[in-house]
């Protein structure tokens, strides 16, 4: 607890998988210089300050106010006291080979290793893997909801189809901005009702954020008798999470968090390939 990293998360609009993806490299990067990784809150900069004198947090609006709500403690080691010299690696762009490592508290941000993409951009290594799976170990609450949907729907472990269908209209831009495409939405009708041969289920656990997508594939599913589940929620065609709507913060970290625990139970996750949710839930 001598030698800390302490990380702001100031993805701003990010996605939890595109988060879960930085804070992951962000532990790795940790580990490298010895230090232990610490999320902490962003200071409010400017005169216009919150009561508490903190940035709305992007996904947990209570206590500790970071993703230590929805996930396990990353570790036991407490905050440097009001006196310790915390030391802010400048430099364009973040240059971990040179920052001061005898300093005993960093200070960065997500965004710093975002704007470093030889950090993060293609790492699918096992050490990237498995630091995910040490940070994103859901809280018993997030597993008793997880549990409660399943039940209520009659999902057991291995017994159906976990399929995901990412639209909105910030996505689509972006695809057209990366000169690539979301699958239509009737291709996930052809590969859900494939599958469902295949496996010998007709249990599908549908994750979106979009009310369209929902109600075109609750139509699908009714015509073709396929037994559908998905979590109540405000749902919109615009992108909602991590900083894209204020007042949806805990609502919208609560429910990828929930939709995770349960994706990770099926027999097979359908999911597009340009969301990071897929990586994520891999």
């Amino acid at each position: 607890c001598v030698r800390l990293l302490l990380v702001e998360d100031d993805l701003t609009k990010a996605g939890l998988g595109f988060t879960a993806k930085l804070w992951s490299v962000a532990l790795l990067v940790a580990m490298r210089d010895n230090r232990v990784l610490v999320e902490v809150r962003m200071v409010k900069q400017g005169n216009a300050t919150r009561s508490d004198g903190f940035e709305r947090p992007r996904w947990c609006d209570r206590p500790p106010f970071t993703m230590q709500c929805l996930y396990q403690t990353w570790s036991h080691c407490p905050l440097p006291g009001p006196n310790a010299t915390i030391v802010r690696p400048g430099g364009r762009p973040l240059n971990v080979a040179r920052w001061r490592h005898d300093e005993p508290y960093l200070r960065t941000g997500l965004g710093r290793l975002h704007r470093q993409g030889v950090f993060w951009h293609g790492a699918r290594s096992k050490a990237t893997r498995e630091a995910g799976r040490f940070l994103f170990r859901p809280r018993p609450w997030v597993t008793a909801i997880a549990d409660c949907v399943m039940r209520g729907a009659g999902l057991r472990p291995g017994g159906f189809i976990n399929l995901h269908i990412r639209h909105s209209v910030e996505k689509a831009m972006e695809g057209k901005r990366l000169h690539v495409e979301l699958p239509r939405l009737p291709a996930y009708d052809v590969v859900a009702d494939a599958l469902a041969r295949d496996l010998g289920t007709r249990k599908v656990y549908l994750q979106t954020a979009s009310p369209e997508a929902l109600a075109r594939f609750a139509s699908f599913a009714a015509a073709n008798r396929l037994e559908l589940a998905f979590t109540n929620n405000t749902r919109s065609e615009n992108d909602a999470w991590g900083g894209w709507q204020g007042g949806s913060e805990m609502e919208q970290a609560a429910v990828a968090a929930v939709n995770a625990h349960v994706g990770a139970q099926s027999a097979v996750s359908v999911s597009p390939d340009l969301s990071i949710w897929t990586l994520f839930l891999g």
